[in-house]
């Protein structure tokens, strides 16, 4: 018998649940993404809702990566710049380190313009009194405990936090899909040719040679996603991104089998 439990105290929003069975956790994984998936930008370095102003809907997939393939990263970058609050260090040493923060900016562009077409809604609200975020599990050979306090944490650990517990509950909520190993194995096909490095100019193609892979919604938004993740520019921001702003945070791998099929 084993466990997946998510909890939730943010200001304005709480949640908790926990299940004991493979088909609950995997709904209540649903849940946990759609919340992180919504909450991890609000603690990024960008003026959040100005973005979301400036993002189009799309009313199919097809017309969402039509947009795409007519964008330059330099133009986008730059109509987004204004919208960046990330303030770049003053020691040097440390400027050589810090990456692009109008990538944050961008991929939060894409995300607001990506949930046009594939729109993701919170469940709910329940009770929690704490004022923390925690993901825990021991359940199939996944264990995990992912924790933040909302209250003592500084922003960019919140952040951090949120980007790690989003990707994980995304990636574990498809492993508990029934039939995801055999499309996962097919996504992978077809992203093959594409190396996993930033490439702005082949987002489009790599949109289209995994658009198809699936009728069902929720796989083809994963598929979807996971293309521009190969490409470097996913439609949500992840520790990739807090490490690139923030390198003095030490931002932890995930454990046990995730990444992996289910034992």
């Amino acid at each position: 018998m084993g466990f997946v439990w998510f909890a939730a105290g943010f200001t304005d929003y709480t949640y908790e649940r926990r299940e004991e069975s493979p088909q609950a956790a995997g709904a209540l994984l649903n849940d946990a993404h759609a919340i992180l998936d919504a909450k991890h930008l609000l603690f990024a370095p960008i003026e959040v809702d100005r973005i979301k102003a400036s993002a189009p809907t799309f009313s199919s997939p097809e017309a969402f990566i039509d947009h795409v393939s007519k964008l330059k990263y330099g133009e986008l970058a730059k109509k987004l710049h204004g919208f960046v609050t990330y303030q770049m260090p003053t020691d040097e040493a440390v400027l050589k380190k810090i990456g692009d923060p109008d990538e944050v900016a961008v991929c939060a562009y894409f995300h607001y313009a990506f949930r046009s077409v594939f729109p993701s809604v919170m469940p709910a609200q329940t009770p929690f009194a704490k004022k923390e975020v925690r993901l825990a599990a021991d359940m199939d050979g996944w264990v995990a405990v992912k924790k933040v306090n909302l209250e003592v944490a500084e922003r960019k650990e919140v952040f951090s936090s949120l980007c790690s517990m989003r990707t994980v509950a995304q990636r574990k909520a498809m492993e508990f899909t029934p039939g995801f190993d055999e499309f996962n194995n097919r996504l992978e096909a077809a992203l093959a040719s594409y190396s996993e490095r930033k490439s702005f100019g082949k987002m489009a193609g790599a949109l289209n040679a995994v658009k198809d892979l699936s009728a069902d919604a929720n796989l083809r938004a994963f598929a979807l996603s996971q293309a521009m993740l190969r490409v470097g520019f996913p439609p949500f921001l992840t520790n990739d991104h807090v490490a690139s702003l923030y390198p003095e945070l030490k931002i932890p791998k995930p454990k046990g089998n995730f990444g992996g099929k289910k034992k």
